[in-house]
């Protein structure tokens, strides 16, 4: 728009049309660059033609180390109140202060052709009223415009049901998830994916990822079937009807039979069968050539996923059976907290630094075609507190 007016907003606006002036404020910089420190490299370029093109930044700071000195530099103006060491005021400045600013509220420093004393106006005679007059005024403008700001995402503290729940439709996008760089919701597709992975370091680590999984399949499809040779899920059977704890040998024949009764029928029934702990399950059958059997119903079927989850190690272990290499793809899967970096289940193009950090459980990544991405995994459990709200 710009482009036939030297690319500058203010010959735009003096020759064209009227359009808003956009003001980006980031509040309390410091808990900002924490989670986004690709900061650094990423805003000195937008703050640098940020005037030509009608946009204002403004960023508050606690502590006068809190914006790097790349990204301090591009702002012309700098507005200070009162610090703990006259010497701050030079450093933030970058000339020598000889006098802070004085003990009256609302005062400070500021630096425009020099550096002056400014006092901070009072909007309302009455401070106490602050807030009052704040809201109303703010519901006011509400009403008043009608194109506000879009909300700006952010990674929540727990990715519960009520943030995914508009998500959830069918078994071809399960929400999992949100990414930790685009912060979206990341869905894995159980219905065209025939084989799928979910693993750590420790099959514990996944269990409240799993059990919150579990939920979601559970409501979308009359089709969920749950082998825990473990007991480690301990779901409640009245709400997961097909919950295998014991008899693993009879499990798996009745399993083979649901599978042949509809492939014979050519029934176009969907669903997912999970075998929580896949080595301790195949331990327990009395030959493991069924493993291969149940593959193959499975690829011939073709509507009905398998999903094996367990201790990387332990998974590794079949990576040479002619059963898992032919159905799994280790270019694909979910990783459930620390460790990806030093594992070798799952192929990775690249590891990165982020890679090596020590995630909790809460944190995941997914694997598409060797490419991980950062995903905040979804937790449906309740907390101790939440409990006893609840």
């Amino acid at each position: 728009a710009f482009s036939n007016f030297g690319g500058e907003y203010e010959n735009y606006i003096n020759n064209k049309e009227k359009i808003p002036l956009k003001v980006v404020i980031m509040n309390n910089f410091d808990s900002i660059y924490e989670s986004n420190p690709d900061l650094y490299d990423e805003l000195p370029d937008l703050l640098r033609d940020s005037e030509r093109y009608g946009m204002v930044y403004i960023i508050t700071a606690n502590t006068i180390n809190s914006v790097p000195n790349k990204i301090s530099s591009n702002f012309p103006n700098i507005y200070t109140y009162k610090l703990k060491d006259i010497s701050d005021y030079t450093s933030i400045f970058g000339q020598r202060v000889k006098n802070g600013p004085r003990e009256i509220k609302g005062r400070g420093l500021l630096r425009k052709e020099g550096v002056h004393e400014f006092q901070t106006a009072s909007i309302v005679e009455d401070n106490s009223k602050l807030n009052e007059y704040m809201t109303n005024y703010v519901k006011e403008q509400q009403q008043a415009n009608t194109i506000s700001a879009p909300r700006i995402p952010l990674l929540p503290e727990k990715v519960n049901i009520e943030y995914i729940k508009n998500e959830i439709n069918t078994l071809n996008d399960i929400p999992i998830g949100v990414s930790k760089k685009e912060l979206e919701v990341c869905k894995v597709d159980y219905l065209t994916n025939l084989g799928n992975i979910i693993t750590s370091n420790r099959i514990a680590n996944t269990e409240k990822f799993v059990k919150s999984l579990l939920l979601i399949i559970n409501n979308i499809s009359n089709c969920l079937l749950v082998i825990d040779p473990m007991h480690a899920l301990k779901l409640n059977k009245e709400q997961f009807l097909n919950y295998y704890t014991e008899n693993m040998q009879e499990t798996m024949t009745n399993i083979m039979k649901y599978l042949t009764k509809l492939k014979e029928e050519n029934s176009n029934q969907t669903g997912v069968i999970m075998i929580y702990g896949i080595s301790k399950f195949i331990s327990k059958l009395e030959k493991q050539q069924e493993m291969a059997d149940l593959v193959k119903l499975i690829k011939e079927y073709e509507k009905i996923s398998l999903v094996i989850v367990d201790d990387a190690s332990k998974i590794k272990q079949f990576s040479f059976e002619t059963w898992f290499n032919g159905f799994f793809s280790v270019n694909d899967g979910i990783w459930i907290g620390r460790g990806i970096a030093d594992q070798n289940l799952l192929h990775l193009s690249t590891v990165n630094k982020e890679m090596m950090k020590d995630y909790k459980n809460d944190m995941a990544y997914l694997i598409t075609e060797n490419v991980g991405v950062l995903v905040k995994v979804i937790d449906f459990t309740l907390s101790k507190e939440e409990e006893n709200e609840k």
